[in-house]
């Protein structure tokens, strides 16, 4: 199996992993992450002791990549897809940094995307349109908003 590599901050390649698409769900078609084609994993970086996101995709001239990604954002993104894998023991810890898996804790950075979850799908709302519909640091809401790094 190829290794897709992990990039830190400054793109620079620091470890390659396993693909996998433990973060998937089925939308009643097909296993995705919300994009057809395109799928989601997560896994822990051991030398590292960081959680990594894995993209990768089914469409021919794109290219698998994975992201080193905090604590915060690796609880989220299982609370709010497969809230099942807290129960391996690499995420385990990452449970209780969740209040509820209703009400996930709402971190706005003005600088940022932000990402509103609803439903089955995530969508980008740039950080303008947030501010014009009121969102502001500290807010929390039903469905869950999460930074993106």
């Amino acid at each position: 199996m190829e290794k897709i590599p992990v990039k830190d901050e400054t793109g620079k390649i620091v470890a390659l992993v396993d693909r996998n698409a433990n973060l998937d769900v089925w939308d009643g078609n097909n296993f995705t992450s919300g994009e057809i084609g395109k799928h989601l994993g997560i896994t822990y970086l051991r030398s590292a002791m960081k959680y990594v996101l894995i993209h990768s995709t089914q469409w021919q001239g794109e290219k698998d990549w994975a992201e080193i990604i905090s604590d915060d954002r690796a609880a989220s993104e299982i609370a709010y897809r497969v809230p099942e894998l807290f129960e391996d023991p690499r995420f385990r810890k990452l449970r209780y940094m969740i209040a509820s898996e209703e009400d996930l804790p709402c971190e706005i950075i003005f600088d940022t995307a932000v990402v509103l979850h609803g439903n089955s799908q995530g969508i980008n709302i740039p950080v303008t349109e947030a501010i014009k519909i009121g969102l502001k640091p500290g807010d929390k809401v039903t469905t869950s908003i999460v930074k993106r790094n």
